[in-house]
């Protein structure tokens, strides 16, 4: 997963990259780099991004078991 991108979204704060984030997350079930994708999510607001962050929480909580 590319950090700088990750940064830069997460500077931006801007919701057009949810699609991107979005299939990253399906690509990904390392927690360590769900917890990037939350990082880079936080301060987005709407609903769109409410649901990425739940599915992402619940992915986190599936592979902890």
């Amino acid at each position: 997963m590319p950090a700088a991108a990750l940064t830069g979204i997460e500077l931006s704060r801007d919701a057009k990259y949810l699609p991107y984030l979005r299939r990253l997350v399906g690509t990904n079930k390392n927690e360590y780099d769900l917890r990037r994708l939350l990082r880079a999510l936080r301060g987005m607001s709407g609903p769109d991004a409410r649901a990425l962050r739940m599915e992402i929480n619940k992915k986190m909580r599936k592979s902890a078991d």
